[in-house]
């Protein structure tokens, strides 16, 4: 028996969910509503899209580690994103006051738009997992079933039937 999951969402989070998921399942559906774009430009449903956006070395880790075989470093640098010293490569002001900046290199960080991150983040899930994205609006979740832990797995999961509108 196949088993399929379904995200709902093509953004950051839910990309990289279904990158999870892909090694987990024999198939992931990603639904979304808005029509995306080809490369990195902005969207509509996009939250703080015209942000910009810095990415942590934990983050780029966890993002590496979902879809192992990849750099996203290096695909994030090579579509135009930036690499900048967290202790000398920026200015940041709290509502404690200016951070300190050092003399000296410290970790890196990666800086670029939301657009950038989530557009390099879906091509390199769709292009490497096999994860579909499809346009269509989910209108409602209907609650199926919920598994229990048992004695030979601590792993419970639920069921949902989506309820949805116009999917291609």
């Amino acid at each position: 028996m196949s088993r399929r999951a379904v995200v709902i969402g093509a953004g950051l989070a839910g990309m990289l969910a279904a990158a999870a998921l892909a090694t987990a399942v024999d198939e992931v559906v990603v639904l979304e509503r808005d029509e995306l774009p080809d490369g990195p430009e902005h969207r509509r449903g996009l939250p703080q899209g015209r942000h910009a956006h810095l990415l942590m070395a934990g983050g780029l880790a966890a993002m590496e580690d979902l879809v192992p075989g990849v750099s996203m470093r290096r695909h994030l640098l090579a579509a135009g994103a930036h690499e900048i010293s967290l202790s000398s490569g920026m200015v940041a002001l709290s509502s404690e006051g200016w951070f300190r900046r050092w003399r000296h290199e410290g970790p890196r960080m990666i800086t670029c738009s939301r657009a950038l991150l989530d557009w390099a983040v879906r091509d390199v899930v769709t292009s490497r997992t096999g994860v579909r994205v499809r346009t269509g609006r989910v209108l409602g979740l209907a609650l199926i079933h919920i598994s229990e832990p048992t004695r030979h797995s601590l792993n419970s999961y639920a069921v949902f039937c989506l309820k949805k509108k116009n999917i291609d």
